[in-house]
């Protein structure tokens, strides 16, 4: 659910809050997208319903490290994955530096919530005003690019950490860890 600033939906509306309570009720994630130059539009939520698991999309779209780092802080139920965060379009606050390396200050945050972290690969393309909402997104013939940009920052981390943001966290997310247990 896209959730913005004088934009819509507001955080209270019915609608929207159901939805959240539908999600919690059946044990399903709830994908935000705040696309908001502050964590703090979001935080009354995932304090409000503090039983929802919120995937938050792009790691905030425009956000530090810092701000997505204090929304973790007090939201323990949000996860937050990385799709977008790459050299095409989350450009003004990037994650990686010139040599496609995370950032200190990104990888630091990775080291603090380790299992709270998930690549994406969000194949809306091309992100661009021109861009007609009734044709089809040719992204898909870029996910090879997408998923290259996150694996090679994911090859500077441990080798841990790395497989947890690549893998194991979106099992345990999606509760894919329990469905391979139970046969």
């Amino acid at each position: 659910m896209h959730l913005r600033a004088g934009l819509g939906p507001r955080r209270d509306n019915p609608i929207f809050t159901g939805l959240i309570e539908l999600a919690i009720e059946h044990d399903v994630p709830v994908l935000i997208h705040t696309e908001s130059s502050s964590h703090l539009y979001f935080q009354p939520l995932c304090q409000n319903y503090s039983k929802a698991r919120f995937l938050w999309a792009h790691a905030g779209g425009l956000l530090n490290a810092s701000q997505v780092g204090t929304l973790m802080k007090l939201c323990p139920n949000v996860w937050v994955e990385l799709s977008a965060r790459d050299r095409w379009r989350y450009t003004v606050t990037p994650i990686v530096d010139d040599q496609g390396r995370l950032l200190p200050e990104w990888e630091a945050l990775l080291k603090e919530y380790p299992q709270r972290f998930m690549i994406g690969s969000d194949t809306v393309w091309p992100v661009d005003p021109s861009h007609r909402w009734d044709e089809s997104d040719t992204g898909w013939k870029k996910i090879d690019d997408y998923l290259g940009f996150h694996r090679h920052w994911l090859s500077f981390l441990p080798e841990q950490l790395a497989r947890q943001v690549r893998l194991e966290n979106a099992q345990r997310f999606f509760h894919r860890d329990r469905r391979k247990s139970d046969g």
